[in-house]
């Protein structure tokens, strides 16, 4: 709106009709009148009436005059290097233009054109975007002028982009070929990557071929993964975006909630000796996830007459603090590490991920990585 000022820093003509006839501007209707008139402008320096209309039919709202509004646009002049400059320089939000409007604009769209292309065996269609080549180049410039491509290879290359923690943000070593070479802060963070997940593929390929046994001899048959945000969140909408994939008869819950009530609907009706507890907690001191943990060793303990040995062949723990794992009553040999400079929403690639490789299988979750 800032750009429909006048020269002399008013009110442009067509904001002054609206608080003229409406006593302010319409958050409903001033944003997309505002987008549409500059869209026209954009095209056309000299529209005609029905130009007009056509630009601003489904942008007024009745809470102001039509009539002023169209004669202040008929009488303003486009501002002042009106062209495609400004739509990089404009917010987008809460803006939608019908197909009318879009045809006129020559914004819908157009075989061929190169707003739309082939990636990943997926047809994208961008055509329909205020956005056109000069426009996108553009907002390339921009970010070439915040240093985004530096950034990132800063990212890439591990350097302590997380300020508030002194840390790097590498959740993108997570999948790195095993012949790369990262070293950061002294470690190889690629051979690190590896090796845990070697381990997360021997452990998933016991589960899954019956050779890891629960304490009475039975296979594994449902995994319960208790963590909470990114601990939860990446497997659990992994797990159900690739259930077809869950072809030898293991399925995941996922627990996060708090309420005791979420945790007893998981395991009403859950079989103790088929079952296996994947407790995600970096720390292993997030208070959430082990209130939901130590309901569960409860639970568990009782279903086997009080026998606490029980939980080691039940629990697995995806975390760095071998002491709380050791103290819970699980084998540290089932301890699964990540490290600091994983973020929780990033973290479905690490070890969090465990149970989604127990589900689908260590082969199907390296293609997921190298999806990425």
């Amino acid at each position: 709106v800032e750009h429909l000022r006048g020269a002399d820093g008013g009110l442009h003509p067509v904001q002054a009709a609206m608080v003229e006839h409406h006593g302010s501007q319409c958050g409903f209707c001033t944003p997309g009148f505002v987008m549409a008139l500059y869209g026209l402008w954009m095209t056309n320096p000299d529209p005609s009436v029905v130009e007009i209309e056509t630009a601003l039919q489904g942008n007024l709202c009745r809470c102001t005059g039509y009539a002023p509004i169209l004669r202040a646009a008929l009488a303003a002049e486009p501002p002042a290097g009106a062209g495609p400059d400004w739509v990089a320089h404009l917010p987008m939000d809460g803006f939608h233009l019908s197909n009318r409007q879009l045809d006129h604009l020559g914004l819908r769209h157009r075989k061929g054109a190169p707003e739309t292309f082939d990636a990943a065996g997926l047809h994208v269609d961008l055509s329909k975007n205020l956005i056109d080549e000069d426009v996108l180049q553009h907002l390339v410039e921009v970010a070439r002028a915040a240093d985004v491509e530096g950034r990132r290879d800063a990212m890439f290359a591990g350097e302590h982009l997380n300020n508030t923690e002194g840390r790097a943000v590498l959740h993108t070593a997570l999948r790195l070929p095993v012949e790369d070479d990262l070293h950061v802060d002294g470690q190889d963070v690629a051979a690190d990557v590896h090796e845990v997940l070697g381990r997360m593929r021997d452990f998933a390929t016991a589960l899954r071929s019956g050779s890891w046994l629960g304490h009475t001899g039975h296979t594994i048959k449902k995994v319960v993964n208790i963590g909470i945000g990114g601990s939860d969140l990446g497997p659990a909408m992994a797990a159900q975006a690739l259930r077809s994939y869950e072809v030898v008869g293991i399925s995941a819950e996922f627990v996060s909630n708090v309420d005791p009530a979420d945790m007893a609907a998981t395991l009403d009706g859950l079989d103790a000796g088929s079952t296996l507890f994947i407790v995600s907690s970096k720390s292993f001191t997030t208070q959430e996830t082990l209130t939901n943990a130590h309901a569960a060793r409860r639970w568990l303990i009782d279903q086997f007459g009080g026998d606490e040995s029980a939980v080691a062949k039940h629990f697995v723990a995806v975390s760095t603090n071998a002491e709380q794992v050791e103290k819970f009553g699980i084998d540290t040999d089932n301890m699964f590490p990540f490290w600091n400079w994983v973020g929780g929403r990033y973290s479905l690639d690490s070890a969090i991920g465990l149970s989604l490789t127990c589900t689908i299988g260590p082969m199907d979750f390296m293609r997921f990585l190298e999806g990425f």
